[in-house]
């Protein structure tokens, strides 16, 4: 099991993402830390499956190590329920 909890994660717009841990919270429960995480009371759930791994990666063109949100699965990832403020 992942040790990956939740945290919010923001794309080149600025727009901010939650990936919370499928393995360790419920649909429910993730709603309810999404709401209380983006500080709001409406929220959007991704259609797609998200995955979250941690690792290296490129941010603002430098190397940074740390949890990264994706579309696709692989053998490093763990799989996240996904929202965003509506």
């Amino acid at each position: 099991m992942s040790k990956f909890n939740y945290d919010t994660f923001y794309d080149e717009e600025g727009q901010c993402t939650i990936g919370i841990s499928k393995q360790k919270y419920s649909k429910e429960q993730a709603i309810e830390i999404a709401k209380r995480e983006l500080e709001t009371k409406e929220i959007v759930e991704f259609d797609e499956d998200m995955y979250v791994r941690y690792g290296l990666g490129i941010l603002d063109g430098e190397k940074r190590q740390g949890y990264w949100l994706e579309y696709k699965k692989n053998k490093v990832s763990s799989p996240v329920w996904a929202f965003k403020r509506k």
